[in-house]
């Protein structure tokens, strides 16, 4: 599951409020989100592995995930999800690929 933000507000949590929305399948260990008609503009990506297929990140009691997750610029949180500033890249248009580790906490 793929999520694209424009802004900092809703990211990375809250991807009914992202501005578009893949899913992929998995194929030896890798998964393409397409994204199409995207201005250019400032944008940061999360995604997260739904493993249960469960439509939704899973977490624990304390809300840690339970299911692989990754950010653009493979940004990493610090007592929380990683920051909009730290995954945002800057997309010009046209074709952009970007490599997303998914880690599993």
């Amino acid at each position: 599951m793929c999520a694209l933000f424009s802004s900092a507000k809703d990211f990375p949590k809250n991807t009914d409020k992202a501005i578009a929305r893949a899913t992929a399948g998995i194929l030896q260990r890798r998964a393409v989100c397409e994204f199409a008609g995207i201005s250019p503009g400032r944008y940061a990506l999360s995604v997260f592995h739904d493993e249960n297929g469960n439509g939704k990140m899973d977490t624990n009691f304390i809300g840690m995930p339970r299911e692989g997750v990754g950010a653009s610029n493979n940004a990493i949180g610090h007592f929380g999800p990683p920051k909009f500033e730290a995954a945002a890249i800057w997309y010009s248009g046209g074709q952009l690929e970007l490599v997303i580790t998914v880690i599993y906490l």
